[in-house]
């Protein structure tokens, strides 16, 4: 602690400054990973030999308090020196002034397996606490593996009870607060340190105020180092330098109300105005004033261009609809109502609902944990990542609350131990389909899903060459709870050359989480008469180990049951929609407005990545842009489609050339996903332009206040 910082105090009797928590250092200087709560303050004297009082204890005012630790168990326990742990149990010491902390340990357990040892203890413990949070004490959680000889120390931590503490309402936490969604988790510290560090300024600002007044009743002058000598010139011996007073005179010439920075320093503005230009600046600035017009006069063409195409996604909006399109819509806006996805089954009836207010995973919808995970770290921590041999080793699930009144009296407990009595449950995993998977490699994968719970792993075929493949999979696993509850889902890249398959992303599920969350107990997985809603359908983000960027989703839904239920009730069957052949037919009439005076004009079509293209025959010698062919041209294609993106018409207008190769004119594309998608699901034949020009005459006729009519797609 440099003397420097060290606040001084006007008297013995003053109050000593509040203190903080220092880091620690070994006698090398090195940083040990500890920290000290303390503070250090100055008293003048007005000799050496001068005697100061003994100062005025500072032991905090104390009261008595409860500490109520139910430790639900060890989870995912690492191995030590090689030895997997094959009896841990857990020690927990509240500390405290004299005899006033308490200390317990529960009974080493392996059931059902001991790297996920379940204990199901429940402690209360009377303690002496502090009034004021920030001498709340810290407790200390610690994991041993018992053995023969001695017991093995396989992880640590300690958990900061300041936010447990009921009389601390600033930063008091309830159990059961510890959020899902790591977002939220930031967003909720973010705040909390922003309120910190927007009370620090104003605490320094006050002080600066007090500083501000002290040094104006006292102060002569203002010294900036050159006046602080006892041999500077007459001139200055107010304290302020020459080139303090020259800067101040340029300042003062320059600045004025409607000053603007030049960017040229101290010099005065008017010899920044009398350098000249350079050409290459003028020539720049002319060409982004003319870059700049020529876009505004597209932007202004365009608006006056509305029609069928561009709703579709076309480039093209100068198509000769034949309608009035005085007034444009977006495709969204039309009472045209496009399926969601190609599969028309029965179980997505009632598990929609998440999906259409927009969630994502269903932890967004329960919010809280049920219970406290405490990290258990070993090792040394340091600054320098490559020195620092700390890593986690495993996590402690628990509820810890501090109670000011003895929780016996209470009249219902706050976790009721006999729902944490083991059972075999069920777990079905239903995997429907991905998204937007990034390959690991290429453009494309060929992605297959492999679920793992505890030892137990499941994997199915792989898709071919899509980043959207339809999984349509169940997975069936049996475990107790609680205990091993980490379901993981992977989606991984097949490939018959490498022996370990690239990882595209995962997803990991707490079963414990969920079980023993209230909200999940009251969705219903029976519809009958219950007015509960169904597990939902939830869209999950797959990440890498370590990263928060998201390399796709999964669509997929997870069921929980008791073993005893599982004969009674089958798994929901899913089936993928069954292939079906379909043909897009294509009129194309004629062009306007080609930017060639002369050219042999034809059109050519590709659906998708399709192996054969379609194309017109070839208008000869056109000569005023507007080549003509009434060409019809078929199609085929089979439905449902493997990624949106074999639904992109390609057009593209060739200028046929004899004697070397043909150029391109132009080329656009339409969307037809959702149209494809609409004439698979409904069975019938859509046609697009109709379609639209329908929904028009009602959106219109809606406007008008006209009676409503009803079209095919209404």
């Amino acid at each position: 602690m440099p003397m420097s910082e060290l606040e001084e105090l006007s008297s013995e009797a003053a109050r000593p400054p509040e203190p903080t928590w220092r880091p620690l250092s070994d006698v090398s200087g090195e940083p040990c990973g500890g920290e000290l709560l303390c503070c250090g303050a100055r008293i003048r004297k007005h000799s050496t030999k001068e005697k100061t009082a003994r100062p005025e204890p500072i032991t905090p005012a104390m009261r008595q308090a409860w500490v109520e630790v139910t430790v639900l168990g060890v989870r995912q326990l690492k191995t030590y020196n090689l030895q997997t742990p094959s009896a841990p149990y857990v020690r927990v010491a509240v500390p405290g002034p004299g005899d006033g902390g308490g200390e317990f340990r529960t009974l080493s357990s392996s059931k059902p397996n001991a790297r996920n040892a379940n204990f199901i203890y429940r402690r209360v413990m009377c303690v002496e606490m502090a009034e004021q949070a920030r001498f709340g004490p810290q407790l200390d959680l610690r994991v041993y593996n018992a053995g023969y000889t001695s017991d093995t120390l396989l992880g640590a931590t300690s958990v900061d009870l300041s936010h447990k503490l009921p009389w601390n309402p600033q930063e008091y936490v309830a159990p059961q607060s510890e959020l899902f969604d790591d977002a939220e988790q930031r967003q909720r510290e973010a705040e909390a340190e922003k309120k910190k560090a927007a009370e620090a300024a104003l605490l320094e600002a006050q002080e600066d105020a007090e500083d501000e007044f002290a040094d104006d009743s006292g102060a002569v002058g203002v010294s900036f180092g050159a006046g602080d000598g006892d041999n500077d010139d007459e001139d200055s011996s107010d304290g302020e330098s020459i080139e303090h007073h020259e800067l101040a005179r340029r300042e003062s010439a320059v600045v004025g109300d409607n000053y603007q920075d030049s960017g040229v320093g101290a010099f005065d503005s008017l010899i920044d105005q009398a350098l000249p230009e350079i050409h290459e600046d003028v020539t720049y600035k002319e060409e982004q004033e003319r870059i700049a017009e020529e876009i505004e006069h597209e932007q202004h063409e365009s608006e006056n261009k509305g029609g069928l195409l561009s709703m579709l996604g076309a480039r093209f909006s100068s198509v000769d609809t034949g309608l009035d399109t005085h007034v444009d819509y977006k495709l969204s806006e039309l009472p045209i109502t496009f399926p969601s996805q190609w599969a028309a089954a029965d179980y997505l009836a009632g598990r929609e609902w998440w999906v259409a207010q927009g969630g994502l995973e269903l932890e967004r919808y329960l919010k809280t944990r049920p219970f406290e995970t405490y990290p258990v770290y070993r090792g040394k921590r340091h600054p320098n990542p490559a020195k620092s041999t700390l890593r986690e080793v495993g996590h402690v699930k628990a509820i810890i609350r501090v109670l000011d009144e003895d929780p016996q009296f209470e009249n219902e407990p706050f976790f009721p131990m006999a729902l944490l009595q083991p059972q075999i449950y069920a777990i079905r995993v239903y995997c429907i389909r991905g998204a937007n998977l990034q390959p690991v490699a290429g453009t494309s994968c060929d992605p297959y899903v492999r679920v793992k719970l505890g030892k137990d792993t499941e994997t199915r075929e792989h898709k071919k060459k899509t980043l959207k493949p339809d999984i349509y999979e169940t997975f069936e696993f049996r475990t107790t709870l609680p205990g091993p509850a980490e379901l993981k889902i992977q989606l991984k890249d097949y490939s018959r050359f490498k022996p370990v398959h690239e990882l595209l992303g995962e997803t990991k599920i707490d079963l414990e989480d969920r079980w023993f969350h209230k909200q999940w107990q009251q969705l219903d997985e029976k519809e009958g008469n219950s007015k509960n809603k169904l597990k939902p359908i939830e869209i999950r983000a797959l990440r890498k180990e370590g990263s928060r960027v998201a390399r796709g989703q999964l669509h997929m839904w997870v069921e929980i049951r008791p073993e005893r239920e599982v004969q009674r009730e089958a798994p929901v069957e899913l089936s993928a929609p069954e292939p079906q052949e379909f043909e897009v037919r294509i009129i194309c009439w004629k062009t306007k407005e080609v930017p060639f005076e002369c050219g042999d004009f034809y059109a050519e079509f590709e659906l998708g990545a399709s192996d054969r293209k379609r194309s017109t025959d070839i208008h000869w010698r056109c000569r005023s842009g507007r080549a003509s062919w009434n060409w019809r041209i078929k199609m085929p294609i089979t439905l449902p489609l493997a990624s949106p993106e074999m639904g992109r018409l390609s057009v593209l207008l060739w200028d046929k050339d004899v004697v070397k190769w043909n150029d391109v004119v132009g080329q656009t594309q339409l969307d037809l996903y959702r149209w494809l998608l609409k004439a698979y699901r409904e069975n019938r034949s859509v046609n697009v332009f109709k379609e639209i020009n329908d929904a028009l005459r009602r959106k219109r006729a809606e406007e008008a206040g006209l009676p409503k009519e009803r079209g095919p797609g209404a």
